[in-house]
């Protein structure tokens, strides 16, 4: 839940449709309050959708859902970030977990941008993504179950669990490699 510049709260989540059973399709929702308790659900539901160019479809066939989900939203550099839990659409299936980005001028309209983060760093989710500046330093937190790790780091013996990961700014780069 953010403020936006006019004084409106906007809330945004996780919408989910079913496909193929048990399968689901995820995508960007938004709610509206002007104080915290009664909420309006956007006109433009879902905001946002994986967009093939950069992010991976259920029809990819690759993963056991289409991942998008978990926006976190910021404003910083004059504009409205949100980071998503994503999937590119390239790489070996288990390691395919990408920080989704996407910016907004007005939180109304929204732009899916190419991911801040690349395919092959060991995940296959990076999940419920957010970004904190603890003591002057930048900090992407994500979890992963131990399932959804990329093979390699199974192997390594790596858990699931909540990671860390430095950045230089808020909207990376992310040191993944040594989450």
């Amino acid at each position: 839940v953010v403020r936006g510049d006019d004084g409106l709260w906007w809330m945004f989540f996780t919408g989910s449709t079913r496909a193929e059973g048990t399968k689901n399709i995820q995508s960007i929702g938004a709610a509206t309050s002007p104080d915290l308790v009664t909420w309006t659900r956007a006109a433009s539901n879902p905001l946002l959708r994986a967009d093939p160019r950069h992010y991976e479809l259920l029809a990819d066939g690759q993963w056991r859902d289409e991942a998008f989900r978990d926006p976190w939203v910021l404003h910083t550099d004059g504009g409205w970030h949100m980071l998503i839990t994503a999937r590119a659409n390239h790489g070996p299936a288990d390691d395919r977990g990408v920080i989704g980005h996407a910016t907004s001028l007005d939180l109304k309209r929204w732009t899916l941008q190419a991911p801040l983060t690349q395919p092959g760093q060991g995940f296959g989710h990076l999940e419920v993504p957010q970004v904190e500046c603890v003591d002057g330093q930048w900090l992407l937190l994500f979890s992963c179950l131990g399932v959804d790790l990329a093979q390699r780091n199974r192997d390594a013996g790596r858990k699931g669990g909540v990671w860390v990961a430095t950045a230089s700014g808020p909207l990376g780069p992310y040191d993944l490699e040594n989450a």
